[in-house]
C-alpha cells in the first residue's frame, strides 16, 4: 500500500470527522441563544442548516463509496458486489451508512411536507420539545458508533 492509497482511504473519515465536529458545534451554539429576535428568526436558520446537513451527508456517503471503489480498483479488485458490500466490519459500516442516508432522506422529505401544513410557533424555555432532544442524542450516539465501525474497518484495510 502506497501513500496515495492511504490518502484515498483517509479522505472520507477526515471529512466525516470535520462534519461531525461542525454539527456538534452548531448544536452547542444553539443552546445559548437568548435574544428574542434570534429565536423568532430561528426557523429560517433551521431550514438552511437542515438542508446543508442533508446535502453534506449525501456527499459524504457518495465520497465513501467512491473512495472505496477507487481503492479496490487500484488494488485489482473489480468485483462490484464485493466493492459495494464489503466483508467483515466494512459491511456493517457500508450498510449502516446506506440505512442512515435512507432514514435521513425519509425524515427530510417528511419534515418538508409537514412544515407546509402547520404553523410554526415560538416555544419558550418551559415548553421545550424533549423528544426532539432525545432523538438528537440518539442520532449522535448512532453516528459515533458508525464512525467507530469505520475506524475499525480503516485499520483492517490499512493492515492488509
Amino acid at each position: 500500500m502506497d501513500g496515495l492509497d492511504i490518502v484515498i482511504l483517509l479522505l472520507h473519515p477526515v471529512v466525516a470527522t470535520a462534519f461531525i465536529i461542525w454539527i456538534l458545534n452548531k448544536r452547542s451554539r444553539k443552546r445559548f441563544v437568548t435574544s428574542h429576535s434570534e429565536i423568532s428568526h430561528g426557523n429560517n436558520g433551521k431550514s438552511v442548516s437542515r438542508s446543508r446537513i442533508f446535502v453534506i451527508s449525501w456527499a459524504l456517503v457518495i465520497s465513501g463509496f467512491v473512495a472505496n471503489f477507487i481503492f479496490n480498483y487500484r488494488n485489482g479488485n473489480t468485483d462490484i458486489v464485493s466493492i459495494l458490500i464489503p466483508a467483515g466490519v466494512g459491511s456493517l459500516h457500508s450498510i449502516g451508512g446506506l440505512l442512515g442516508i435512507f432514514l435521513l432522506t425519509l425524515i427530510t422529505i417528511r419534515k418538508r411536507r409537514s412544515s407546509t401544513h402547520h404553523n410554526h410557533e415560538i416555544k419558550d424555555a418551559n415548553n421545550k420539545n424533549k423528544s426532539g432532544q432525545l432523538s438528537q442524542n440518539l442520532v449522535t450516539i448512532v453516528i459515533i458508533g458508525h464512525a467507530f465501525l469505520g475506524f475499525i474497518w480503516l485499520i483492517e484495510l490499512i493492515s492488509t
